[in-house]
């Protein structure tokens, strides 16, 4: 399926994202890094996602948080950023009657992902080396169904944190420890991929929940 530009409206002005239908009933929405710090809709690893999930069939969706890129608005410590998500989210479910949502975020994407499902419950959460160094990560809870990608050498992030944080969750669904990978995981967006197809089919997804 082709990827569509679009603009919708956000709590804060229009957002920018990119959609790709397809015909599987659960969409996929993908969350970006930190938008201080060069993170857009177009970082490797987001991309990387959108495409392996379309390749299984999902509808998905990624789009730049409030500041970045063509949406409008500024950069608001996660908060304004979660209200963009749910945003995104209420879209795909008023536009395309799309209820199901795997939620995907990497970095500060998957602070933004785990603070959404506080007030959302996704279908699944996939939360890729997500900043355990936030004070306000550690006091939030991991859905039912969650999973996790970590960096075994990431620079950015502590992996022994994340780890750490996960022995108070119920335990991820899916997990990968990718060895030799730096937070950017450079030359190893192959293994991601990999592991989605490996794990995230929409047979699978509709029958464990």
């Amino acid at each position: 399926m082709q990827e569509q530009p679009l603009s919708i409206t956000g709590p804060s002005g229009s957002l920018e994202l990119r959609f790709t239908p397809n015909t599987g009933v659960i969409g996929v929405v993908v969350c970006h890094p930190h938008p201080l710090h060069g993170g857009t809709m177009h970082n490797k690893v987001v991309t990387t996602l959108c495409k392996s999930f379309s390749e299984l069939g999902y509808p998905t969706l990624r789009f730049n948080f409030r500041g970045i890129g063509h949406s409008e608005g500024s950069f608001n410590h996660g908060v304004g950023e979660t209200s963009d998500t749910l945003a995104v989210i209420e879209w795909l479910k008023q536009t395309y009657g799309i209820k199901k949502i795997l939620l995907a975020g990497f970095s500060f994407g998957a602070f933004v992902a785990l603070n959404v499902c506080q007030q959302f419950t996704p279908q699944q959460v996939l939360l890729v080396a997500p900043p355990t160094e936030y004070p306000e990560f550690n006091t939030l809870i991991a859905p039912k169904h969650w999973s996790l990608i970590v960096a075994c050498d990431d620079e950015v992030v502590s992996t022994p944190a994340i780890l750490a944080w996960t022995q108070r969750q119920q335990a991820p669904e899916a997990f990968l420890q990718v060895e030799n990978a730096s937070h950017f995981f450079h030359g190893k967006l192959a293994i991601l991929k990999q592991f989605i197809h490996d794990h995230f089919t929409l047979e699978k997804l509709n029958h464990g929940n």
